[in-house]
């Protein structure tokens, strides 16, 4: 699966979901720019979700699933 990325924001709110079939954790991402959008099953990034404040760069699928979340970087 191929991700890309999407858009620089900051996480405002997170709602844990049921799990994965596999028992991994999912998530309800919402954003400031006032985007919300759920992780995708099976990803590893999600296990650290919680710890990530500030700025993330957020990498989506092209079924509009996050992919994967990084501590935005300074430029």
């Amino acid at each position: 699966m191929a991700k890309r990325f999407a858009f620089t924001a900051t996480v405002t709110h997170l709602r844990r979901m049921n799990n994965s079939v596999n028992g991994n954790p999912r998530y309800e991402v919402s954003f400031d720019n006032g985007r919300t959008l759920t992780t995708s099953s099976d990803h590893s990034f999600v296990y650290g979700i919680e710890g990530l404040k500030g700025d993330v760069q957020v990498f989506v699928s092209k079924a509009n699933r996050i992919v994967d979340l990084r501590p935005a970087t300074s430029a």
